[in-house]
């Protein structure tokens, strides 16, 4: 596991959190649904961005595998709790996996860049100069 990863992916869930809070005139139903099934869908792709110990492959299709349940879960827990609408129409399905999947691939790539960055200023500062 790469401890790092796991602690950059934290915070910006939690800036993520406190910004959606901040912008957001939703009623506390929304954020009881919204939040867990954002989080969840952080912890999962944060998990397999950070097992270092798994293949490339393994590491995306956990990754894929998990955003897809936590998207059906998710959409079927608005349609109960927020929306009155059907929740075998797969038009809604189809929109909350493709904004799940676009969330979660930003989420990482951020996640990961922060990581890059932080490697690059330690291998800098740690590269003795060469005159």
């Amino acid at each position: 596991m790469k401890t790092r990863r796991i602690i950059i992916a934290a915070g910006l869930f939690v800036i993520g959190v406190a910004v959606y809070l901040s912008a957001s005139r939703a009623p506390l139903r929304v954020h009881i649904v919204t939040i867990p099934t954002e989080l969840a869908t952080m912890l999962v792709v944060t998990y397999f961005a950070a097992a270092v110990n798994r293949s490339p492959w393994q590491r995306v299709a956990g990754a894929v595998g998990g955003v897809v349940v936590v998207s059906l879960v998710g959409t079927w827990l608005w349609s109960k709790v927020i929306a009155a609408f059907t929740p075998l129409e797969p038009i809604y399905f189809a929109m909350d996996l493709l904004s799940s999947f676009i969330k979660a691939t930003t989420f990482i790539s951020v996640v990961w860049l922060i990581d890059f960055a932080i490697d690059q200023m330690r291998n800098r500062t740690t590269e003795p100069t060469k005159r």
